[in-house]
């Protein structure tokens, strides 16, 4: 993956000035908040092989190019990133009057030229210096300058249009960004280089209205090239007004910056990916902390209740050797029957918690309702239960164990958090998903900080409800408020069920 290049790209001696100092403490700010006017106009000045500087803002600040250095010659570069000295050449352009042509003792002539910002006010001053006694060939020279500066400037497509927005003007910066030649496009509308589904938005007639409006409109998205391809645009479109103030067209400058796009985009989705693998990690990691967690549990069980009961069995036959008498070891056989029901109960219980028999044998529907219905006669909650679609078919076992757990779980936090007189449960197969809506009138919750504690206390909860339904391609989702009860919608999809061009009820 490609580093971003720090701005500005090249630049000689002085574009290396302006990225490696600190600009926070000058009126200018720090680089990544100049405007985009600035930094455009700083681009072209850097770029211009005659000596040029801008002078921006309130405290005109001057910022030149390597052919000013070495006219400054000693006074470089003291006079870099300075104030430029006042006067009344300046004075008047700043205040909006027209460029200023001076000529000074040393034979040089110098032309100060308007730079309006994005709100349309001169923000700053191009300066050009010319060795040139007349102030016409100055002019004339300085238009070519111009025009030089502007068709160098090839990573930028600067254009102009009439106030319909055809295009009058076509760069070769132009022509490189967007890939129509100048004969292709002068005379069309500047809506083609957007993209089809900003067309349809009237996209381009509110950036023109906007900048008619306003003075100037941001152009920032992703525009249509000649060959289809899509190209990321940051610029801005800026209307120009003649002597009487009369809107005569508009200009469009702006920047293709799809690499750089890309690679933030690029940089974001890995950020995304990263996130999302940490998270099913720390997900997974739990879950096998859950397992292990269970299988100590069950094995204290066994050792502590089955190994006390096998024990007492051992003891019970050896007494029953030594009974001579008849209705002692008939009383002794009672015992003994007794202790093997509780063994068998307490084995049964294990093997239920581990895998309940009826999800093997009966399939998903009957074991869920066997469940509720123990359930609900053991804690005093009633339950309802509805099945459809599922009537002798069989899912495949990880499916049917994962909504049969989720249901468990679901009712564990029904008893420990709901205090619910009601639960609701129904299964259903249809058009290709196999559904589950499990509800209860209890107190409810609010989702959003329940997942937020469960994720900062690091615990599974409906995260790992969540995440074991994900696991076999399926979404959870809850809802739930405080005094209207819960909602869990399970959606699994349906492994049996026909694909596309197969066939099938809808």
């Amino acid at each position: 993956m490609d580093e971003i290049r720090a701005w500005p790209v090249g630049g000689g001696e002085t574009g290396g000035l302006i990225r490696s100092r600190d600009w926070s403490g000058t009126p200018l700010g720090p680089v990544e908040g100049w405007p985009q006017s600035l930094k455009t106009a700083v681009d072209l000045v850097l770029g211009s092989p005659e000596p040029a500087s801008v002078i921006w803002g309130a405290g005109r600040i001057q910022l030149y190019n390597d052919a000013y250095a070495d006219q400054a010659r000693e006074r470089h570069p003291a006079l870099f990133g300075v104030p430029f000295p006042a006067g009344a050449p300046l004075d008047t352009v700043f205040a909006g009057g027209p460029a200023v042509v001076v000529e000074d003792e040393h034979a040089f002539t110098s032309v100060f030229s308007p730079i309006h910002d994005e709100s349309g006010v001169v923000g700053g001053v191009l300066h050009r210096v010319a060795a040139s006694p007349r102030a016409e060939a100055v002019l004339r020279e300085s238009e070519e300058r111009h025009r030089l500066i502007i068709e160098a400037a090839r990573d930028y497509a600067i254009l102009t249009t009439d106030p319909e927005g055809r295009i009058e003007s076509w760069s070769p910066g132009a022509e490189a960004v967007y890939g129509w030649s100048a004969v292709e496009a002068l005379g069309r509308p500047v809506n083609m280089t957007f993209t089809p589904e900003d067309r349809a938005e009237g996209v381009p007639e509110e950036e023109l209205a906007t900048a008619r409006r306003e003075g100037s409109a941001p152009d920032v998205r992703w525009h249509l090239r000649s060959d289809g391809a899509r190209v990321f645009i940051e610029g801005t479109s800026r209307a120009l007004h003649d002597a009487a103030g009369e809107v005569r067209g508009f200009l469009k400058i702006g920047q293709d910056v799809t690499r750089r796009r890309q690679v933030e985009e690029e940089l974001r989705e890995s950020e995304a990916r990263l996130r999302s693998e940490a998270a099913r990690s720390e997900v997974l990691r739990q879950l096998v902390t859950a397992v292990e967690d269970e299988r100590r549990r069950l094995a204290r069980e066994l050792h502590d209740q089955m190994g006390q009961q096998v024990t007492g069995l051992r003891l019970a036959l050896r007494a029953l050797e030594g009974a001579e008498d008849p209705e002692e070891r008939a009383s002794r056989i009672v015992a003994l029957e007794r202790l093997a029901d509780a063994i068998a109960r307490d084995i049964q219980g294990l093997a239920l918690k581990l895998r309940p028999p009826a999800l093997d044998n009966l399939g998903l529907p009957l074991a869920l309702q066997s469940h509720l219905e123990e359930w609900s006669e053991r804690h005093g909650v009633a339950c309802d239960f509805h099945s459809v679609g599922l009537e002798g078919a069989r899912l495949p076992g990880e499916v049917e164990t994962t909504l049969y757990r989720v249901v468990q779980e679901g009712l564990t936090n029904v008893l420990k958090h709901a205090g619910a007189t009601r639960v609701g449960l129904v299964l259903e197969r249809r058009r290709g998903m196999v559904s589950m809506i499990l509800e209860d009138d209890g107190a409810g919750f609010d989702v959003d900080r329940a997942l937020a504690s469960q994720e900062k206390a690091k615990r599974l909860g409906l995260r790992g409800m969540r995440e074991r339904v994900a696991l076999v391609g399926g979404e959870m989702e809850i809802e739930s408020s405080p005094g209207i009860g819960t909602t869990l919608f399970v959606r699994v999809p349906d492994p049996a069920a026909p694909t596309a061009g197969e066939g099938g009820t809808p």
